[in-house]
């Protein structure tokens, strides 16, 4: 049953990061975005591989795919700051 509850914890990662590349601030909010990650992480609900992973999908599904679309730079930007923040919580110290 455990890994089902982490293919679940994992799925909803991916989701916040889809939403969040796809939507920005007004979905989700990046700053309680942050803290969730870091909460789930300290929780152990996901490993860091886990947020890795999530990054690359959001990557590939939110960002890769919408080159012709006329949203595309925003989510690109979005992508960038969601990066850029994981990777605070990634390579920091765990709080």
């Amino acid at each position: 049953m455990m890994d089902s509850m982490s293919d679940l914890d994992v799925g909803r990662l991916r989701g916040l990061f889809r939403t969040y590349i796809a939507r920005g601030d007004a979905s989700v909010p990046l700053p309680i975005l942050v803290k969730t990650v870091r909460t789930d992480l300290r929780k152990g609900h996901y490993s860091q591989g886990d947020v890795r992973a999530a990054l690359e999908d959001g990557r590939t599904t939110g960002v890769d795919g919408f080159k012709q679309w006329k949203s595309y730079s925003d989510r690109e930007r979005r992508f960038q700051a969601l990066r850029e923040a994981a990777s605070g919580i990634l390579d920091g110290p765990s709080a």
